[in-house]
């Protein structure tokens, strides 16, 4: 081969050199970031030619463009964050419901009667405290009728339980609200992710139909983070274009399981929206089934405990009014404790008739008597049920207790959940970082490896110069 030959060839490899230290030297750049996946230049021998001498090299090249992803563990990584999220919403939700009921371990097991020692009464809080407070306040004055004191903390303590009801259901109300804020604010931002992804997608398309054989690695790296996030929101299916430079199409389903592509090669095909605590996809709307994410999280919370606990919470205000005014207005003949119109939670209320001067203990005129007082305290240890046409089953003070059971085995349930999910999710991800994340200690030693061979060609080069001058110049002496 000519040293003209040779010339070019070692051009050739200087640029090869070149585009391996800046792959090593990109990838320190983004040791730290959690959203690259390594890259990698891998050379090959250009060949070699015939001529009259024998075979000659053509010297160095590209041979392979590597960027270190796995399409299954980014996948399945997507899936898991999914499943993660949801759980990660439910768990804040019914952490709010337990404060909002103001009560954690509420009642001993071993609690048999209204009439309980100070230490058991010391466990109760917040509605179950109001509850006894009240049938003891009646117990009061049942045993001192004539005692005006008695009549006074009464009324106080069936003012406060009626309070502790409207503030429960309150906050219900304004966590119910502030729910479907949340999840309002994650379908703007879920709008916008599938935005930015259909821009990716048309940006890698761009960069590989123009550069055959070029990955556009980064704009790739940028779209999984991308779907990530949007998977912390909603779960999704992904899949490949054929013959789209790389472009990606993204589904969900409907009720029926039927797919629905919410982005294709086109681009984003409709947005999300909202209707009650159901997302839906495009105009006219579809009801989309999804199955992951924090918006499928917090829609099965409000099914499953907002809504619930709320319908029991109700169910125990009804029973209570009811009752209490059938034992302290037998007949209907006089006024009632309670307003007859509020027959739930949040309007529960004592009647506006009810005073200290009006209260009574007795249906008679006899002083001192005290049968009403004894009827309603015998309230508190009534077993109800549901199959008799009651509200609620059991004891006031075991139903209450009951809910709020369920709030905290609901939140250790899903706390459990969550606590093995966030290890699978991170054994997947300690997976994909073993194929993906950069070794600064590789990185380095490849980026002195090829700045040896570049400056070990820049030599052959030098040498090349040096035997053309001579030719040159001994050429023009003559």
């Amino acid at each position: 081969m000519t040293l003209l030959g040779n010339l070019h060839n070692n051009a050739r490899a200087l640029d090869t050199h070149t585009r391996a230290l800046e792959t090593a030297g990109h990838n320190l750049q983004n040791a730290k970031n959690p959203n690259y996946a390594r890259q990698r230049v891998h050379l090959t021998n250009s060949g070699s030619v015939d001529s009259q001498k024998g075979f000659h090299s053509m010297g160095v090249q590209v041979g392979r463009f590597e960027h270190a992803r796995s399409s299954f563990l980014d996948k399945q990584l997507i899936r898991e964050k999914s499943a993660t999220n949801t759980l990660k919403s439910q768990e804040s939700i019914y952490q709010q419901l337990e404060a909002d009921l103001a009560e954690f371990i509420s009642r001993s097991e071993s609690s048999s009667s209204i009439h309980d020692s100070s230490d058991n009464q010391n466990e109760k809080k917040g509605l179950l405290k109001s509850i006894d407070d009240f049938f003891n306040a009646f117990r009061a004055v049942a045993a001192s009728p004539l005692e005006d004191a008695q009549k006074t903390i009464l009324l106080e303590r069936a003012e406060t339980l009626a309070h502790h009801f409207n503030l429960i259901s309150t906050r219900l109300e304004n966590l119910s609200n502030d729910l479907f804020d949340e999840m309002k604010g994650d379908l703007a931002k879920a709008n916008a992710l599938l935005d930015r992804i259909e821009k990716l997608n048309g940006s890698i398309a761009r960069f590989e139909f123009k550069s055959p054989g070029h990955m556009a690695a980064d704009f790739r790296d940028d779209r999984q983070a991308a779907l990530e996030e949007l998977s912390e929101l909603m779960n999704f299916d992904v899949r490949t274009i054929p013959d789209r430079h790389g472009k990606i199409e993204v589904y969900l389903r409907d009720s029926s399981g039927t797919e629905i592509t919410v982005l294709d090669a086109s681009g984003k095909l409709g947005d999300l929206s909202l209707s009650g605590d159901l997302v839906q996809f495009g105009s006219p709307a579809i009801s989309l089934n999804l199955k992951g994410g924090s918006l499928d999280g917090y829609a099965k919370v409000n099914a499953q405990a907002i809504t619930a606990f709320k319908s029991k919470i109700d169910s125990l205000a009804h029973q209570l009014v009811l009752s209490m005014n059938e034992a302290y207005n037998p007949g209907s003949l006089n006024t009632n404790f309670f307003d007859t119109t509020g027959l739930d939670a949040k309007s529960i209320a004592l009647d506006t008739s009810l005073s200290f001067q009006s209260f009574r203990t007795t249906v008679g005129a006899q002083p001192g008597a005290n049968d009403i007082a004894l009827d309603v305290l015998a309230l508190a240890d009534k077993n109800f049920s549901t199959a008799s046409g009651d509200f609620i089953d059991g004891r006031f003070i075991d139903y209450a207790t009951r809910i709020s059971a369920d709030i905290g085995s609901g939140l250790k349930s899903v706390s459990d959940r969550l606590e093995s999910q966030l290890l699978l999710e991170s054994a997947v991800l300690s997976n994909r970082n073993a194929i993906s994340s950069v070794s600064s200690n590789e990185e380095v030693a490849s980026l002195l490896a090829s700045q040896q061979a570049f400056g070990a060609t820049a030599r052959v080069m030098e040498v090349i110069n040096s035997c053309l001058n001579v030719i040159v110049n001994e050429l023009v002496r003559r």
